[in-house]
């Protein structure tokens, strides 16, 4: 997914479809120009935001492929059990994220507490 700013188009006067007048026409000839002055801004975020959006794609490609190898490699680890490799392997993993996650909270609440401590809130 990918960011496009498109330049702004020139107001045309007259009383068509699209067409402005009088004082319409004046505001919207103002606007246009605040829009080709913020143009080149537009298009300076825009490239940031695709390289932002890049960059988080292709961490998250090469970390689901690393989880994806890590999980077959650890399944042919557990051949030894037949059919019940995959479920073996699931239980470990799952006991790993278990642990993981509350390792994660108890560094949180540790941080947190001492928070509270320093400003005795």
């Amino acid at each position: 997914m990918t960011f496009t700013v498109t330049f702004p188009t020139f107001p045309v006067y007259g009383t068509g479809s699209g067409q402005f007048t009088g004082t319409t026409y004046i505001i919207q000839l103002f606007l246009f120009i605040l829009q080709v002055i913020a143009y080149p801004f537009e298009y300076v975020f825009e490239g940031i935001g695709n390289g932002i959006g890049a960059g988080f794609q292709t961490m998250f490609t090469g970390l689901f492929s690393m989880a994806s190898t890590v999980y077959t490699d650890s399944e042919s680890d557990f051949s030894w059990a037949g059919p019940f490799a995959p479920i073996l392997v699931s239980l470990v993993w799952g006991a790993s994220f278990v642990i993981l996650i509350f390792f994660v909270i108890f560094a949180f609440h540790m941080a947190f507490q001492d928070v509270e401590e320093d400003t005795g809130t």
